[in-house]
């Protein structure tokens, strides 16, 4: 198996774990795996390099598994609103604190593309809802 960046934490002593931080490590790689795993870390690389799905594709073997999480155009809509209108109010302006975001057709694109097969997508969508934003300083 493969695990892409440091997002989780499988048992590093067994033999067959393959543990890749970044796109040059990722690139560089000569090892071919049953599964390719990330949390989340696959969120910028994807955005930013058409090439990374081909390394992906090319490290796993004939039928391997790919599982990854990304942040979708629907992440923290509620979140999001609230910091832009803190931003608004207190900085006269917005800062961009959040994304790169995918479609996931797009993405489901990428990979029939670079010969994904039988790709399956699954979203939920968390709604956290928070009275205020400032932190209690109370400790018992």
């Amino acid at each position: 198996m493969i695990q892409f960046g440091d997002s989780f934490n499988v048992d590093k002593i067994n033999k067959n774990i393959i543990l890749l931080k970044n796109y040059d490590e990722l690139s560089k790689n000569q090892k071919k795996s049953e599964a390719f795993f990330s949390n989340f870390d696959l969120n910028i690389y994807l955005a930013n390099e058409e090439k990374f799905i081909k390394y992906i594709y090319n490290s796993l073997n004939h039928n391997g598994l790919l599982c990854f999480n990304l942040i979708t155009n629907n992440s923290f809509i509620t979140l999001k609103k609230i910091f832009y209108e803190i931003d608004e109010n207190i900085f006269q302006g917005s800062y961009r604190r959040f994304g790169p975001f995918h479609d996931i057709q797009n993405i489901v694109e990428k990979l029939n593309i670079n010969n994904f097969k039988e790709t399956v997508v699954s979203t939920e969508n968390l709604e956290l809802n928070y009275s205020s934003l400032k932190k209690n300083e109370k400790r018992i």
